[in-house]
Order: structure tokens, then sequence, then C-alpha cells
């Protein structure tokens, strides 16, 4: 199959192989691959098997979630054959891919494999074609300096195709509908407590693994980020990350995002995981919860990430800094609850919500000295290993005077 003839198609046969080839390119390892694309499937999938546009699957792919890698259907208990003579990775490109930026490397696999125009990278990635097209020159460009002989221009869609051929999206139309079915009969019977259906997105590839000195499984991760070691409880001052290369190109905004959500992840460990025996990774995706395109052109704007447990973790902690409230995300949004002002003895102000129990989702958000405006939000989005996170300990999180928006 040729990946740039289905890419205005549906989610059948040959576009589901699109489909599991992008998700392999995407996270590098073929069991995590195929549980991801039929996860992304299956809830696509329709009981009278409608067409899907293929647009919309492969936008679910690249934000994908850490529960879509351990699908609801898949058993509790898995044992797993592997051939432990081939090592970690049999392709070169793959190693590489994983190393760079997560938004170059999925403009790159949607444009050179699955061979997307700049529009329809644009509308998965949903930024504007420029952004998108730099993004893919970009990832190109990296690639080709590394290996020329082999990673040309002219020979990495052969490449990036011969890399994913290992890509088997099991199942048939079918099974994808009876997937689909389970996930809707699971997500009603947790729909009380849950969490699953309005998780915290997060977005493949910009899923960053936190060094623990013992070897963590790198699902949809950037080996080649900065892994924070665990830092001091106690702040020692703040010192913002300080772009220092050209803020308009799109390479040096990556380098400071890494550079920033690294710092911030290390902020939120040292308050609410100082031993660091839960949080394993920080996460985020495309929207401006996340990322706000203004911030870059000296605007007001957000930016924010998800610090979370790769895997057997339920609890997530978002944390958003924005230029003023207007940029914010709303206190309540993200649990749905009611959110109250309180002014404290010392005198700061806070909007927290009124649910005080992170299996329902906790919000505090704060404007220390009228600045820049802190939202934290901890709750449990899957089962799994429960953080025991209060009120308080947020409320503390968010007067760290190390949570400040980049200087550019």
């Amino acid at each position: 199959m040729a990946p740039d003839a289905a890419a205005a198609g549906s989610a059948d046969a040959s576009s589901r192989a699109l489909v599991g080839g992008c998700a392999l390119l995407l996270v590098g390892d073929v069991a995590r691959a195929d549980r991801l694309s039929q996860t992304v499937l299956a809830r696509h999938a329709s009981a009278a098997g409608a067409p899907v546009p293929l647009l919309r699957v492969l936008r679910d792919l690249v934000r994908a979630r850490p529960g879509d890698f351990e699908p609801p259907w898949v058993a509790a208990a898995r044992v797993e054959l592997r051939d432990t003579g081939t090592g970690p990775s049999t392709s070169p490109l793959l190693d590489a891919l994983q190393t760079l930026p997560a938004e170059p490397r999925a403009a790159l696999v949607l444009r050179g494999y699955a061979g997307l125009g700049a529009a329809e990278v644009a509308e998965v990635l949903q930024v504007d074609p420029p952004t998108g097209e730099r993004w893919s020159d970009q990832a190109s460009q990296e690639l080709a300096a590394r290996r020329p002989d082999q990673w040309a221009p002219g020979r990495l869609v052969a490449e990036l195709r011969s890399a994913a051929g290992p890509a088997v999206v099991g199942g048939t139309a079918a099974t994808d509908r009876a997937h689909g079915r389970q996930l809707v009969r699971r997500r009603r019977v947790r729909r009380a407590g849950a969490a699953l259906a309005a998780a915290l997105v997060l977005v493949l590839g910009t899923v960053t693994v936190l060094d623990r000195g013992a070897e963590v499984p790198q699902a949809a991760s950037s080996p080649g980020a900065p892994a924070p070691s665990p830092p001091s409880p106690t702040p020692t001052g703040p010192e913002p990350v300080t772009a220092a290369c050209d803020i308009h190109n799109p390479s040096c905004q990556a380098t400071v995002m890494r550079r920033w959500r690294t710092a911030m992840s290390e902020v939120v460990v040292a308050h609410l995981d100082p031993e660091g025996s839960y949080f394993t990774g920080y996460s985020f995706s495309y929207d401006p919860r996340y990322e706000s395109r203004t911030f870059w052109a000296g605007g007001d704007g957000a930016l924010g990430l998800e610090v979370f447990r790769l895997h057997g973790g339920a609890t997530e902690v978002y944390v958003q800094v924005a230029t003023g409230y207007d940029t914010a995300v709303r206190c309540g949004a993200t649990t749905r609850s009611r959110c109250e002002g309180q002014r404290f003895m010392n005198g700061n102000r806070f909007t927290l919500s009124t649910t005080t129990q992170v299996e329902r989702g906790i919000e505090v958000q704060h404007r220390p000295d009228g600045d820049q405006v802190i939202t934290v939000v901890a709750r449990n989005t899957t089962r799994g290993e429960v953080l025991d996170v209060t009120r308080a300990d947020l409320v503390e999180l968010v007067q760290d005077p190390r949570l400040r928006l980049p200087v550019i």
C-alpha cells in the first residue's frame, strides 16, 4: 500500500495499516504502537460501519493518552514473548525519530510517511500550514545531518516506509467495532467515578520520562529531552528559563519549551513527590491550554504541562502559567466543579474548587503580586495507584516563585 493513496480515505483495511505505521514511527515500539493504533481505531469505529475520516483518526493518534497504551479490552495480566537477541530496536531511523522534538517528528511522519499535504498536516496538528511545513523541514534536516548517505530527503520517504514495516494493526473492522462497544460499556460503568473520558489530554511524542535511576519503558517519549533529577523541596530562588536563541525559529521554541517543562515538572515533584517515588514523566498537547502561539509572538498567552506516572498511576497534575486571567484556563472547567475565591490570613487570595478529594479533582488558581496566573489541577484520570494530594499541597505549590513563564 502506498501511504499517500490512503490519505484522504476512511478507516478501512488499508488506512488501518497506515495508522499502525504512523503509530510505530511516532512511538518507536511495535507492541505499544499496535495497542495505540487499535485503541484509536476502536474509538472511531461505529456499529453501522460508517467510514471515519482518516484525518480525524490521525488527529487522535498524535494526541494519545497513557490509557491508550493499555486498552480496556486487554486483560490485566499479560505475557509478551520477545526475541532478546534482536535488542530494543532493529531500525536506526526509529531510534533517531524518537530523539526529535514532538511536533517536527509528527509533521515529518504525517507528510513523509502518510503522504498528507501541507493543509492536511496543519489540520491534524491544528496549526497553520507554514508552521507544519517548517516542522517537517526541520525534522528532515536534522535527520539528514546525522546520516546524509541514507536519510537524505530524496530517500527519507522510502526509509520511513521501511521502518514502519513491522507495524501490524491486529483485528478486522468488526473487531474494531467490538472494541468500540467495549469502550462504551466500560465508560458507562466508570462514568460516576471517573475520569477516563475526561482525562487531561496527553500528545503522542510529547511525553518525557523522568530519570529515577531505573530503566523505564519509553512510550511516546523523547529520550533526547532533559531528564530532571529529584530536586530539593525548598525553592532556592526563582531562576526563570530564558531563551538564548531566535525565538521566532520553531526549533528554538521547541528547545525553550522542553527546558521550561522540565523545570516546571521539577517544581511539581519537589512539592508533591519529594522522594521521587511516584511521578515518572510529563506531557503536553497542541491546544492553547498547553501552548498559546500568541505567547511566542510577544503577546498574551499560556503554557502548560501534565506530570504523571507512566505505568500504573491514576493521579495526574496539570500546571498552567498564563499572562493573565483572559488566557488562563477557567477554574472549574477541567473538573467541572464550582470554584470560590478565598483570602487567607497572610493576605494571599486564591480561587479554589469546592472539591477537596483528588478522586473528584482539586483545582487551585493564584495570581501572585497581580502578575502571572498559576493554575494547578490534580485528579485521577484512570485506575491505578493514587497519589495522596490535598488542597493544601496545591495551595503551597502555586505559591512557588519558580512557576513562571519563560523569558523570551
